[in-house]
């Protein structure tokens, strides 16, 4: 059950992301709140270049990022989820996240650290992310 939850809540982000670079979503404070209320306080994502970008910082270079992806579109899937190991309400996944803007394709392998809520252990909050860079096949 806890790998449907998991895999369930790293589909959903990537949905988000997906219309909010796309501009599908609406460009609004209550939308935006979806994603807010995703990273957890002392959220970090480590990018596959090495950068080290902490919770607020990461939510206003994604404010500013909607519709950055128009007029060319692009879209973004994830293929080889694991749900790796939980202990005491934190659940570590792997995943690999495509992206496709244009006709550029980027895979990344990604590892996550969800943690569950304290208000609602049904719900999932993202901790840690860290991406590194896959080649792309031919």
């Amino acid at each position: 059950m806890m790998h449907r939850r998991c895999a369930q809540e790293v589909d959903a982000l990537h949905r988000f992301f997906e219309g909010w670079f796309v501009g599908t979503l609406e460009r609004s404070d209550e939308t935006f709140e979806q994603l807010k209320e995703a990273l957890a306080d002392g959220f970090i994502i480590i990018g596959p270049t090495g950068r080290l970008v902490e919770r607020n910082e990461l939510l206003v270079e994604l404010r500013r990022a909607h519709g950055a992806w128009q007029p060319l579109g692009g879209r973004i899937w994830i293929e080889n989820f694991h749900h790796r190991s939980s202990l005491q309400g934190l659940h570590v996944v792997t995943y690999e996240e495509h992206q496709k803007q244009g006709g550029v394709k980027t895979t990344r392998l990604s590892t996550a650290l969800l943690v569950e809520s304290p208000q609602d252990p049904e719900e999932l909050r993202w901790l840690h992310v860290h991406e590194t860079w896959l080649p792309e096949s031919s």
